[in-house]
């Protein structure tokens, strides 16, 4: 009966809500649902039955601005097809507007839908420009834009143009004053030494000057009264829990003090990350335990508990393994060893359980590629008998047609010979009879007829003569005929073969000597400790798959030292570990994890939810 009250309650107070935004003008209602949390199915819901309000006032601005909403959130429920529809629409609209912040908005977000196109992506961004220089108020979003372009640059390893992209922004902040332009022209600058750092690691320079422009940003950001760039607050907020890191592995008050500080903005300027507040509970028990505030502590461990109770324990074993760690640390210094025990018995059976579930997950793989791999090679061995059956075919029916083509032309021979012998014989009998004719008419000429008669003869011997020359040069050629199909036939073999040796050669790459390599790196800087042969057993379930189709999200431009960033992410290494394995600041992991995170468009899933599902599969 209290559940019941409580619903009835509740569903009072939302028609309330409801009711009294149906009061409000049209368009602070579409600002309230462009401002509103991401409940994307409600929004969309939400903007459909606007339309038709928006439909009936003269200006299309309401139009164009729901149509922008629409566009963006029916891609995140996945519709695809009608989110592509409405960015049309959007195009349709755009020439019906006349104020330049909507105009503005319009291609900023156009960029953002076409962002796996770069050029279609930087085309609309860089069409936005004018209309936000028109509109003070919206300035930062160019900001925003350099700042995405840039990302963009770097993926594709394109240094030349991320440094354009810092010159923009800084140019953007001398010409408007806009600071946002500032925080991002540092951060550009940070990831663009700190790229060089990683081509080169001998240059020790590029690596400080990567960390100067780093905290260089966090002092400008922190001199902003306010700004509504929520892009700039989820890059900052992984600025101030890399510091935050950093000083809690200085164990002094002042710096404890400090770390809880930077947590807490941290949180502050990204709420919905999950990894982040995760990391604020844990970061606040463990310095609550150095405190000696074990009541506190309980109290931060009790709120990571409550946020992975809601959790697969497969998918964050890691977060449980600190937690129950943390527990551990403070029924220890409370004395109850019996408490410590028991959570230090908790953390052994999560390994236990992650080493069998990690060896199951081997065994199958295993199984699995070999299957795979049995399956392929007999399809491979069927795909090249069935080939060259059909060569055998192919060749068979061109000798077929080359025996009928030399049977009809022997034919053709033949009949033409005999024709010229029928010619002949007929040539000679009317000879004959003029002979005959000749000596019954003329007996006094009859030597010189028959000589004429015997030269006749003599020309016949010698047409003859030159038929059985010509039947002979036939012989010759049927003869030669016979070696060049032969020659033929040997051409064609090596031919074959050389096309199967260029077919083994094309299909003999893999990717199996680079995971070689990272096992041997991550063996040699990490040192022979339980989370390294955790690592390296991590790393064998890895397959060439699995990395190819990361890189296929990348449409191939992935770097290799992003790739080494996807390993270590997928197998779950800890963000101190990578920064030691790849020789790089603790803010560098963070930061390239976020550049991966928009370049995958997880939006507000977690990279590491993500890399774990790629796992698990």
């Amino acid at each position: 009966m209290l559940l019941f009250l409580c619903a009835v309650f509740s569903a009072a107070q939302e028609q309330n809500v409801l009711s009294a935004n149906s009061r409000l003008p049209l368009e602070e209602r579409i600002e309230l649902l462009a401002t509103s949390l991401p409940r994307s199915q409600e929004i969309v819901d939400e903007c459909r039955l606007l339309l038709e309000e928006a439909r009936l006032q003269p200006d299309k601005k309401y139009i164009l601005r729901l149509y922008r909403i629409l566009m963006l959130n029916l891609r995140k429920v996945g519709t695809q097809h009608e989110s592509a529809a409405y960015a049309d629409s959007v195009l349709l609209y755009i020439n019906q507007v006349s104020d330049p912040a909507e105009i503005g908005m319009a291609y900023y977000q156009l960029g953002s839908f076409h962002t796996n196109d770069f050029a279609t992506s930087h085309s609309y961004r860089y069409k936005a420009i004018p209309y936000f220089e028109k509109s003070p108020e919206h300035r930062y979003r160019i900001a925003e834009m350099y700042y995405l372009i840039a990302a963009d640059y770097l993926v594709i390893n394109d240094y030349d143009n991320l440094k354009k992209m810092e010159e923009q922004l800084f140019e953007l902040h001398s010409k408007y004053s806009v600071q946002e332009a500032l925080v991002f022209a540092h951060s550009v600058k940070s990831v663009y030494y700190g790229s060089l750092y990683l081509l080169n690691k001998s240059e020790t320079a590029m690596r400080d000057s990567s960390v100067f422009y780093e905290r260089k940003a966090i002092e400008v950001f922190e001199k902003i009264p306010h700004t509504p760039s929520q892009l700039l607050h989820e890059s900052i907020a992984y600025n101030y829990y890399n510091i935050a890191v950093s000083l809690l592995l200085h164990n002094t008050p002042e710096n404890l003090e400090k770390a809880l500080e930077y947590i807490e903005k941290a949180l502050l300027h990204d709420p919905y990350d999950l990894v982040i507040e995760m990391s604020y509970h844990y970061i606040r028990g463990s310095i609550f335990l150095k405190q000696r505030k074990l009541k506190e502590a309980e109290t931060e461990a009790q709120s990571l508990f409550d946020i992975l109770s809601k959790l697969d324990k497969e998918e964050f074993p890691i977060e449980y393994k600190d937690m129950y760690e943390l527990f551990a640390g403070i029924a220890e210094a409370k004395g109850d060893y019996r408490e410590a025990l028991k959570y230090k018995q908790l953390t052994n059976e999560l390994l236990r359980e992650i080493f069998n579930a990690e060896r199951y997950e081997a065994i199958e793989s295993v199984k699995t590629q070999y299957e795979v791999s049995k399956k392929e090679a007999e399809i491979a061995r069927l795909t090249e008998v069935n080939r060259f059956q059909k060569r055998i075919s192919y060749l068979y029916l061109v000798l077929g047609v080359l025996l009928i083509a030399g049977l009809l032309f022997f034919i053709y021979l033949l009949l033409l010979k005999r024709e010229n012998v029928i010619a002949q014989l007929k040539i000679a009998q009317l000879e004959k009879d003029e002979a005959e004719a000749q000596i019954l008419l003329e007996v006094e000429k009859l030597k010189s007829s028959e000589l004429e008669k015997y030269e006749a003869l003599l020309d016949i011997q010698v047409k003859e003569q030159e038929l059985t020359e010509q039947e002979q040069e036939l012989k010759l050629l049927f003869s030669q005929k016979e070696m060049l199909e032969e020659q033929i036939l040997e051409q064609a073999k090596k031919f074959e073969t050389h096309f199967e040796q260029i077919q083994t050669k094309l299909n003999s790459r893999s990717l199996s000597g680079f995971l070689e390599e990272m096992k041997q790196q991550i063996h040699s800087k990490l040192g022979n400790n339980s989370r390294t042969r955790e690592y390296l057993h991590n790393i064998d379930k890895i397959n060439d798959a699995m990395l190819l189709k990361i890189n296929s999200q990348f449409e191939g431009n992935l770097a290799l030292v992003h790739i080494r960033y996807c390993v270590c992410f997928i197998i779950g290494m800890r963000t101190k570990d990578i920064s030691d394995y790849l020789d790089v600041e603790v803010s560098s992991v963070h930061t390239t994890r976020y550049r991966l995170k928009q370049r995958l468009k997880l939006d507000n899933e977690d990279l590491d939810i993500y890399f774990k599902s790629l796992l698990s599969s």
